[in-house]
């Protein structure tokens, strides 16, 4: 189509995979604390088990934005029409 990022298309990820960092342009991601999710994670299930949780919970933990070369400041729009399908 055409496009070009970031000067046309701005992209970001999630996780911030190893390779993010040597994509062409590199890419914006979110980074997240995966070994504590992943701890969280246990401890809520073990929690569960043994009865003590009743209702839903919800848990959130650090995350951070790692802005690299795939996002760009917006541009005044012209008029573009991206096609989609």
């Amino acid at each position: 189509r055409g496009l070009r990022v970031p000067d046309d298309l701005s992209v970001i990820g999630f996780d911030d995979i190893r390779f993010a960092q040597y994509m062409d342009p590199p890419l914006t991601t979110i980074r997240q604390p995966m070994r504590e999710l992943g701890e969280a994670t246990v401890r809520l299930l073990l929690n569960i088990l043994r009865g003590n949780v009743k209702d839903a919970v919800s848990v959130t933990l650090p995350h951070a934005l790692i802005v690299r070369a795939s996002t760009g400041a917006p541009r005044a729009r012209t008029g573009l029409t991206i096609a989609r399908g």
